[in-house]
């Protein structure tokens, strides 16, 4: 049974014999934070929860769930390779899930839980990678949410201008994979010309920035970026369009709910594209009794496949074109 069908059962039957449910969605990446740190933001958590559950509920009622996620809180895996997690936990059931997507903290309680809670609470992070042609090297740097952008590659020029753009260029190429961010590209226009003629990536290019001169240092880059990175949506939608008409190109996406449910399970996922109110739903048992039917949500189920295994999910605000048919699935 799949976690919000199973969830939502739980969850209905306890509110109507008022017994309380929790569920703590937060970050959880115990290879990026000290262990005592993660402890004193889960206890925090432990604490607000517990004070939300004294208000509602006498302290009988609420001993069991309480108890059920102290108990899943110190057995959580501190060696998972992970960045987040969510804890389900009632007076007869528990539940941790990992995820290898990024997350704001929300707790909900007495409330069917669903899985696309994940998915709207994932971390606004507004990321980019910005190239920088400079007149005798190329630099490489990623920004983030309010952040000054950070070098992360600096390849000097050479007497070949020819071999040191494709050099550039293909390792850019390796970023792109490790960092698949909105790509913006800066430098003298001589030297965009060149590169547009050379790159393999113009296709993940959301815009050229010409210059008078360059370097500029990394305050001069946030104030001539601030303008075209304003509405974040509009930019995620671009960049998602970039990468499905790539990922179609190179025979590596699977489109539309028949297809992307059929691969969501798979380990060489990288990221799942949605619509974001887009839902199917399909009926799971029929019986006789047409009114106990199960049904469930194929997108749903999707979703969660794709989040077990370690794939990124993306909710898109706009329609997609419809060749993607509401949904696709980016693999490698």
């Amino acid at each position: 049974m799949i976690i919000t069908e199973k969830f939502a059962r739980i969850a209905a039957s306890h509110i109507e014999e008022n017994l309380p449910s929790v569920c703590l969605i937060m970050p959880f990446n115990p290879k990026m934070s000290p262990k005592a740190e993660i402890r004193e933001r889960l206890n925090a958590s432990y604490e607000q929860i517990k004070k939300e559950l004294d208000l509602r509920y006498p302290a009988k009622q609420s001993a069991a769930t309480l108890k059920k996620l102290r108990t899943e809180i110190s057995l959580l895996n501190h060696s998972a390779h992970t960045k987040s997690v969510c804890i389900f936990v009632s007076p007869r059931e528990q539940q941790t899930y990992y995820f290898n997507i990024e997350v704001k903290r929300k707790i909900i309680i007495d409330q069917a839980f669903d899985i696309r809670d994940i998915i709207r609470n994932k971390s606004k992070d507004n990321h980019c990678l910005i190239l920088m042609l400079n007149a005798g090297s190329s630099e490489i740097y990623l920004k983030g949410s309010q952040r000054t952008p950070k070098l992360i590659s600096r390849l000097p020029g050479h007497g070949d201008p020819e071999l040191w753009l494709r050099q550039t260029d293909s390792g850019l190429s390796i970023l792109l994979n490790a960092y698949p961010y909105p790509l913006f590209v800066m430098g003298l226009p001589e030297k965009l010309d060149h590169f547009k003629k050379i790159s393999l990536n113009t296709d993940m290019v959301m815009e050229y920035i010409p210059l008078d001169m360059a370097p500029v240092p990394a305050a001069a880059i946030n104030k001539m970026l601030h303008p075209l990175i304003q509405d974040q949506d509009h930019i995620l939608y671009l960049q998602a369009l970039k990468q499905l008409r790539r990922a179609d190109q190179g025979e590596k996406l699977a489109i539309g709910i028949r297809e992307a449910h059929a691969m969501a399970g798979k380990i060489n996922n990288r990221l799942l594209i949605v619509e974001k109110n887009y839902a199917c739903q399909s009926v799971l048992e029929e019986k006789q009794d047409k009114a106990s039917a199960r049904i469930r949500d194929l997108v749903d189920e999707t979703i969660e496949k794709a989040l077990h295994a370690g794939a990124n999910v993306q909710f898109i605000e706009r329609k997609l074109p419809l060749r993607y048919a509401n949904i696709a699935l980016i693999y490698d």
